[in-house]
């Protein structure tokens, strides 16, 4: 799927998925409070948790993930990377 995307096309795309990140990293922000990483931090933990998801459906064999949940799933895995690292500094904090 991303492989015959041109680069105007993966460029644009990951310009959207950055924006994105900023503004649920803000949003996170709101919700989290002192336990989150802030704006920034939360919308890198994002932006990179949505490149992870992606890489790692790409290398999944042909079919395991339809096309259509492709993406639902690369921000599922942003969104769980934000959790386990909440959860692993929360953890932190209490020791």
């Amino acid at each position: 799927m991303y492989s015959t995307m041109s680069l105007e096309m993966t460029l644009t795309m990951l310009a959207v998925a950055a924006a994105a990140s900023f503004f649920l990293g803000n949003a996170m922000n709101s919700i989290l409070g002192a336990v989150g990483f802030g704006v920034l931090g939360n919308m890198v933990i994002l932006f990179f948790g949505y490149l992870l998801g992606r890489g790692l459906l790409v290398r999944l064999p042909y079919r395991t993930v339809t096309p259509e949940l492709h993406i639902p799933t690369a921000i599922f895995c942003a969104f769980a990377s934000l959790f386990l690292l909440v959860v692993i500094k929360r953890v932190m904090e209490k020791v």
